[in-house]
Order: C-alpha cells, then sequence, then structure tokens
C-alpha cells in the first residue's frame, strides 16, 4: 500500500472519530422520567410539532424522520392546538402506531410494520374511539362491573385507583350508585381497552377521575386537575426536634430493653399542634397503652399513619371525620410511656411500618398551566366522542 493511501485512510479515521466525539458531546441527555407508558394520549398544545412532543415524551425521532418519510407528511405537521394523539408504543419509546384526532369524526392512523409506515385516513361518525360501560350497583363494582362486560384487568386498574384516593371509600357504596367507566381503544373486546376515566355517583355526591400522561406517565386526576392519589408532608408539625429515629433495634428510655421503634419521635413544647400529614379519615380516638393519647388516620385503602402520646384532641375530633392535609388533629403531650413531651409519628403501608423520614411517598402533584389546559381540553375531548353514534355500549 502506498504512503498517499495510508495517509488518507488515518485522515478518514480521524475525521470520524472526531465527529463520533463531538456527537457524543453536543447529545443531549435522555431524560430517565419520560413516559415509559406503551399507550398513552397527548392534547397538542401552542407551538406543538410532532418533533417537540416526540422530544417530550422520549420517542424515538428516528421513528418520527422515517415515518415523515414515507407517508404523506402534510397530513401529518399540519397538527393544531387542542387535538389529540394517541400513541401505541413498545416499551413507551418505539413507535408501533400513532392515531391524530383531527375532530371527533375525522382520525389520521399511522401505522409502523418493521420500519415500514403506512398512511390511513378515516372520516366517519359510525363508531367512536370511547366506550362507556354504565351499571347501577346492586351487589359490588366488581360483581357489577363484570356482568356489564368489564375485563379483570378493567376492574383491577378501578381497585387501584379507588385503593389510592382518600377520598372515596368503594367499601362504603350503597346499592343503587351509578358508575360510569370510560374505555380506550376501538378493539372487539373490553378486555384489550385501557381504562381511561371512572364516575361515581351516590346522591349528590360525584366522584370522578381521568387518567391523563403528564409527561411522567399515565396518572388519575379529578377534574379540578388535582391527582387523586393520596400525597404526604414530610413533617406532621412545625416546630421539633428528631429525638428518637425509626429502629429495628433501639435501646427502649424506660423500659432498657432493645426493641424495634417503628415510628419517629417529634420532641416539642408541649401543647405545640399537630397535623395530618395527609388528607384521609378518623379510624381511632382514644387511649392506646403505652402510646397514651392516640390518634389513628387512614388514608384511601393503603396508608395510615399514627399520632401518639397527645396532651388532647383536636375539639369534637370523632371517628369516622375527614381529615384534611394539615389540619390540626391534636397537641404535644407526654401521656401513656413517655419521659417527656413529644410526637411519636408511625406511617404505615398495606399494615407494615415504613420509615416515614427516608420511605419514598407520593408528594402532592396538582397540575398547572398549560399542562392544566391540556387536560381540560382532554376531558372536554372525550366528553365529545363519547357523543359519536355506537360509542355507548
Amino acid at each position: 500500500m502506498c504512503k498517499t493511501s495510508v495517509n488518507r485512510i488515518i485522515c478518514t479515521t480521524l475525521i470520524l472519530g472526531y465527529c463520533l466525539f463531538a456527537n457524543a458531546l453536543t447529545k443531549p441527555k435522555q431524560n430517565n422520567k419520560v413516559s415509559r407508558n406503551t399507550s398513552f394520549d397527548v392534547i397538542v398544545s401552542k407551538r406543538d410539532t410532532l418533533q417537540s412532543i416526540f422530544t417530550r415524551y422520549g420517542l424515538d425521532k428516528n421513528d418520527l424522520y422515517t415515518m415523515l418519510g414515507q407517508v404523506n407528511n402534510k397530513e401529518l405537521v399540519n397538527i393544531k392546538p387542542g387535538q389529540l394523539i394517541h400513541f401505541d408504543t413498545t416499551n413507551g419509546r418505539k413507535l408501533k402506531s400513532m392515531k391524530i384526532f383531527r375532530a371527533h369524526n375525522h382520525t389520521i392512523t399511522v401505522t409502523n410494520n418493521n420500519s415500514k409506515y403506512s398512511l390511513k385516513e378515516v372520516h366517519s361518525a359510525k363508531k367512536g374511539f370511547y366506550s362507556k360501560v354504565e351499571f347501577v350497583l346492586k351487589r359490588s363494582i366488581y360483581a357489577d362491573g363484570k356482568k356489564n362486560g368489564l375485563s379483570a384487568a378493567n376492574l383491577g386498574v378501578i381497585d387501584q385507583v379507588m385503593k389510592a384516593d382518600p377520598t372515596i371509600d368503594p367499601k362504603k357504596f350503597i346499592m343503587g350508585t351509578k358508575v360510569a367507566v370510560v374505555l380506550e381503544g376501538d378493539g372487539t373486546t373490553n378486555g384489550a381497552k385501557n381504562v381511561i376515566a371512572i364516575h361515581v355517583l351516590q346522591g349528590k355526591k360525584k366522584w370522578s377521575v381521568t387518567r391523563f400522561n403528564d409527561k411522567y406517565g399515565n396518572h388519575f386526576y379529578h377534574p379540578d386537575g388535582t391527582s387523586s392519589e393520596v400525597s404526604f408532608l414530610k413533617y406532621p408539625m412545625a416546630r421539633f426536634r428528631v429525638s428518637s429515629p425509626f429502629s429495628l433495634n433501639r435501646m427502649h428510655p424506660i423500659h432498657h430493653l432493645r426493641r424495634a421503634h417503628y415510628g419517629v419521635d417529634f420532641a416539642a413544647a408541649k401543647g405545640s399542634p399537630i397535623w395530618s400529614t395527609a388528607p384521609g379519615k378518623v379510624v381511632f380516638v382514644g387511649n392506646k397503652g403505652g402510646y397514651g393519647k392516640t390518634i389513628i388516620l387512614q388514608h384511601g385503602g393503603q396508608y395510615q399513619t399514627i399520632y401518639a402520646h397527645m396532651s388532647q384532641y383536636a375539639k369534637r375530633l370523632k371517628v369516622g371525620d375527614a381529615i384534611q392535609q394539615k389540619q390540626i388533629i391534636g397537641y404535644v403531650g407526654s401521656t401513656g410511656h413517655a419521659t417527656g413531651p413529644h410526637l411519636h409519628y408511625e406511617l404505615r403501608l398495606k399494615g407494615k411500618p415504613i420509615d416515614p423520614l427516608r420511605a419514598k411517598l407520593p408528594k402532592k402533584a396538582k397540575l398547572k398551566g398549560d399542562m392544566l389546559d391540556a387536560f381540560k381540553q382532554y376531558q372536554s375531548h372525550i366528553i365529545q366522542a363519547l357523543s359519536v353514534k355506537g360509542s355507548k355500549k
């Protein structure tokens, strides 16, 4: 091989190496918090493009560029604010199909078949993308829901959502309660569809949640944009010092024996106000052995908090009361087995004590700004789509 050829090879190698190095420096870091749901909906916002949506939700841009190169991209690039786009993906990244709802009776669907993209445009008012299952409670949500065509997967989602929301208790539903479940997808069986919204009407009291992709995944929200999942504050009071942390092997200050300490002790002045760390319901008020004056709150179907050694309770507090987050429930004391005024605070998940200062707990979430606007548009889109003939089961 001549010297000139060798120099060319070396030069080409150096150029390729430099390009790879520069690409590595300029390549944006992948957002680990983008959606990893395989199926989700997006409401187009102002100034949105397909490229910005693919970036925001962590979708593979190579799929976007290949798709735009193979189909009539004029039908795809002219998306408008308020329109809904439904994505079906593999692991939340690789595009399987995309459906753009230009109107309730006008859809554009792009399907990926081994990197071969095809586009289909449909003008039809015969069948909607959503369907609704409605029934009146006669036995239970599970029995009546199954009888009316809901799948075990659908009922599992409903149960999970209701257990996570402290504002509803399905065990207390009375006969005659009206339930409506909105399902997504145009499959032939409800088992292949996802639960999009749940509505419960019990007398004049209405409870409603809608699934929405908030960029970090699909979550259920109330109509005002507040999350249906219980959220916790880290501390149950304002001024304190941690006098004894959560421990499975603590030397008890009174009994002088090593035993588990299933909570955290917050030392504070006697009479200091104590608040609830999450919205919930009072399930116990009274003396509880060494715990002294104690209050136990239930937060949805999975969480409980315990507040012990109180000097007194908030006035007129009783079992069954609904409690708001940060509502005063009692005052610091030293009742029961205590060496001084402090609050013993416990957090239990499915009955098991967990460290309230270290546990990764759901935090307060409420949609705001553009995301809240998109959520409200999404709710309107579902209502409009359900008006399409054939969408009600």
